[in-house]
């Protein structure tokens, strides 16, 4: 794709390809209209329509329930999409005429909406904002003008970190909302985005778990320092990426040692260790709560192809059956990365 306005007609597409199954996940009558004949092209140049259409059914559907959850339970009177792309919420999720929805995207993105959707509808308050939400100051004076009209907030953002530039620094949007935010509950809703591998002050959370120096594996070279292991399968899990696209440089280990290391810390307990950890420190500092969670299946290949086969004999909705005995909402929750798929395994 040329561009990230391209990435909104292309969801939007799956969008409306979902939309018009019989067992379909969600209604999204905006969608086909929106994605227009642009949509249609980059489906047809992407391939795997089916696959991909599940995936993307699969997390809409999950995040409007999300959505629909804490705005009902936590008084929730402004909602803020950044990078909202083509998404149409606010036309097809039952709002109440008081809720304040304010979209924020570049202006090419904005000013196509706006011009397609001029004689729909919203349910709710809907309030357009064109931002390079790349832009600190910018960003940083935009929150500070919304602060000033919100009692409670949630702020969405599905995968912006991840379209950025590879030499461009994160974006700390969680500061820039806690800071300008001070005071008032705060709810962040958050997809897959950038990771830069831990600093200094995250590895000593868990430095003391691994050996001081990693061991040799009779002659040759030592292995990767767990640091760099922790990176690269941190990276996975944070970004979605396939095996073969991890980064390489001085903080990253290579895939081998990575998935080498994974079968490893999955077989002997450590990565249990670890998220028992991070859970007990984000409990003491009251970032979990107990009654609200997401569960993600795009790392259950074996079951996707269950629901593709019970689709295709006519079961209706089927969906991947996950249960937890609580389920959380707390963005250091580690849900663990599976091994790549080899003849043994597949």
């Amino acid at each position: 794709m040329k561009n990230i306005a391209e990435t909104a007609y292309l969801v939007a597409m799956y969008r409306a390809l979902e939309s018009e199954r019989v067992d379909a996940l969600f209604k999204d009558p905006l969608a086909r209209i929106l994605a227009g004949g642009k949509g249609e092209m980059l489906v047809e140049v992407i391939g795997e329509k089916e696959k991909i259409t599940n995936a993307i059914a699969i997390r809409t559907y999950v995040i409007d329930h999300l959505i629909l959850q804490l705005v009902n339970s936590k008084n929730i009177d402004t909602v803020i999409n950044l990078a909202a792309g083509l998404d149409t919420r606010p036309y097809r999720l039952p709002f109440c005429a008081s809720l304040c929805w304010i979209e924020v995207d570049l202006p090419e993105i904005i000013a196509y909406k706006e011009q397609a959707l001029q004689d729909e509808q919203p349910l709710c308050f809907l309030e357009r904002v064109q931002l390079d939400i790349t832009n600190v100051a910018l960003r940083k004076t935009f929150f500070s003008e919304i602060n000033l009209a919100t009692r409670q907030a949630l702020v969405i953002t599905e995968g912006l970190l991840s379209y950025l530039h590879e030499t461009q620094e994160p974006i700390p949007l969680m500061p820039d909302c806690s800071n300008l935010f001070f005071g008032k509950r705060l709810d962040v809703l958050v997809m897959a985005g950038r990771f830069e591998g831990l600093s200094d002050l995250e590895w000593k959370l868990f430095e003391d778990i691994f050996p001081k120096q990693a061991s040799k594996r009779g002659k040759g070279m030592p292995h990767a320092p767990y640091r760099y292991v922790l990176n690269s399968l941190l990276y996975i899990l944070i970004t979605g990426c396939r095996w073969c696209d991890l980064p390489r440089g001085d903080i990253w280990a290579s895939k081998s040692s990575s998935h080498r290391w994974l079968k490893r810390w999955r077989s002997d307990g450590t990565f249990e260790y670890i998220q028992g950890r991070v859970l007990a420190i984000a409990n003491e500092k009251g970032l979990i709560n107990w009654d609200f969670g997401a569960v993600d299946g795009s790392f259950s290949p074996a079951q996707w192809e269950e629901v593709k086969k019970l689709r295709m004999e006519g079961k209706g909705k089927v969906f991947l059956s996950i249960h937890l005995p609580k389920v959380v909402e707390c963005p250091w929750l580690i849900a663990l990365p599976q091994p790549m798929a080899t003849r043994e395994n597949k």
